[in-house]
């Protein structure tokens, strides 16, 4: 089940795919404490739940990712560098993720969350509250959030950079609530 689990000042870095993975509906709890995720401009994700989702190991069978299967994820001062697609990914309704206290820069995005479709019993809520995304490789159209599915609060956050021309989106569609307080829109 892998319930409880602490990953306290844990670095990752030199991944192809994800710092880390932490897949499984029943995987509840999961701590990520002052860890620091490094893409090198090669990684495509930090922290991604989705099961599945990881490549096949060469010569192996292609998997095909299942959203609803994503783990309880609670990270504090969390900081995630580098990453190509997403600084977060999270594949499950069933499970909250919450960030607070940390940073991300030089991501392509914040956050995705992808259209569910069936199968968990309710939306996750998901939560990112003091945390700072600076956009130096932010994505070409802008979107730095993009969630299609749960309750999404983003609460007393720094996102932007102080860059002529270059404005930050946010996509939302969603059957959950939308909450965005507090924050410092910097583009």
């Amino acid at each position: 089940k892998n319930d409880h689990h602490t990953f306290r000042r844990v670095q990752c870095t030199g991944f192809t795919y994800a710092g880390l993975v932490l897949e499984g509906r029943n995987a509840k709890a999961i701590i990520l404490d002052d860890c620091l995720i490094q893409g090198n401009n090669v990684g495509l994700y930090g922290v991604d739940t989705v099961r599945g989702g990881a490549p096949a190991a060469v010569g192996g069978t292609p998997r095909r990712p299942t959203y609803n299967s994503g783990a309880q994820v609670f990270g504090f001062g969390v900081k995630i560098v580098g990453v190509t697609a997403h600084a977060v990914r999270v594949g499950d309704r069933n499970g909250n993720f919450s960030l607070e206290g940390g940073y991300s820069e030089d991501c392509a995005r914040l956050l995705s969350v992808p259209d569910y479709g069936t199968g968990s019993g309710g939306p996750c809520a998901i939560s990112i509250k003091d945390f700072r995304f600076a956009i130096e490789n932010m994505a070409a159209d802008g979107v730095i959030v993009d969630c299609r599915g749960g309750s999404l609060s983003i609460i007393d956050c720094t996102l932007g950079g102080f860059i002529p021309d270059k404005q930050v989106k946010i996509y939302v569609s969603t059957k959950g609530s939308f909450r965005f307080e507090g924050n410092f829109v910097t583009s």
